[in-house]
């Protein structure tokens, strides 16, 4: 009897906790009205907006940028389409299921697709780090828009080269929308993802949590490297003409860089107001040899984005 009870008060404050986190987290359940199940991979779109969030496996969709009164159109396969007014108090979202009018019907899923944007390679050993000057620097690579990503509209995943000489070095990552001159404007998602790399070269895969289709106009993928002691790297080095030895201190990690046909990035030191467009350099110009893998080319940093349907 006893255990029974435990069970039953050990599930009720599961239960609490489970709702503490979802409201913390500005979350709302899609559910069946007829049986209160959830919705996986339901559907929000702003209204009058192209901004789309999908529900998880458990029916749960994490909200940003979404301001109150706006309108939500939510749908799903089989569910009838409702239109609902966001407000802080919207926590579950219920929708009624449609019944089909025909004899037979025959549902194939579609065939899963992806697409990878953007360069992304290892044999890159140039990066962009901060120094000791500075709390902050933004480094932002352009992804223009072509028609064929209307076949994988989704962004679903990033990924962001690295290299760092201590263990657990953090940066942060995020989209930014085009301002009137095509610089980078405001963020996207509300909240920075926080991402903790490892030593050396690192891949860091980061999936994200709320899925959005990819802009028409395009859009900025801007890395944050953060001035902070648990990134700090302190290392000591010796000129070419001098065996004397420096003290130098860098913050971990620093952005990889991978040579392109085309293309450019911009820059954002602390907090100043304006980005500045990363000037393109080549090792020739300061007496030093230039490799074949990055002569007469452009360097971008090393992003990738991950599109699905």
């Amino acid at each position: 009897m006893k255990a029974d009870k435990m069970k039953t008060i050990l599930s009720f404050i599961l239960s609490v906790f489970c709702l503490l986190s979802l409201t913390a987290q500005n979350a709302v359940v899609v559910r069946n009205s007829e049986n209160n199940q959830p919705i996986p991979f339901a559907h929000l779109q702003i209204k009058n907006s192209k901004k789309v969030l999908a529900s998880n496996q458990s029916g749960v969709v994490y909200l940003s940028g979404i301001k109150i009164g706006q309108d939500l159109v939510v749908s799903s396969l089989g569910f009838k389409t409702i239109t609902v007014s966001y407000s802080p108090k919207l926590k579950v979202i219920q929708l009624e299921p449609q019944a089909f009018g025909l004899k037979e019907v025959i549902i194939k899923p579609e065939k899963r697709k992806e697409r990878i944007v953007g360069e992304h390679r290892r044999k890159s050993n140039r990066s962009f780090t901060l120094g000791e000057i500075g709390k902050e620097l933004k480094i932002a690579r352009y992804f223009n828009f072509i028609e064929k990503y209307n076949e994988t509209p989704f962004i679903k995943q990033l990924n962001v080269m690295t290299r760092s000489d201590i263990w657990r070095s953090e940066f942060e990552v995020n989209f930014f929308d085009l301002d009137s001159i095509l610089c980078p404007s405001k963020p996207i998602l509300e909240e920075w993802i926080l991402v903790k790399t490892r030593l050396g070269k690192t891949k860091n895969r980061i999936k994200l949590d709320t899925i959005f289709s990819f802009p028409k106009e395009g859009l900025y993928v801007v890395v944050k490297l953060i001035n902070k002691e648990s990134n700090r790297h302190d290392y000591k080095y010796t000129m070419s003409d001098s065996r004397k030895k420096y003290k130098g201190v860098t913050f971990e990690p620093s952005l990889c860089l991978v040579p392109v046909e085309d293309g450019e990035y911009y820059t954002k030191l602390g907090s100043r107001k304006y980005w500045r467009q990363a000037l393109q350099w080549n090792r020739n110009d300061y007496g030093l040899e230039e490799s074949n893998y990055y002569k007469g080319k452009d360097v971008v940093p090393a992003i990738e984005l991950i599109l699905s349907n």
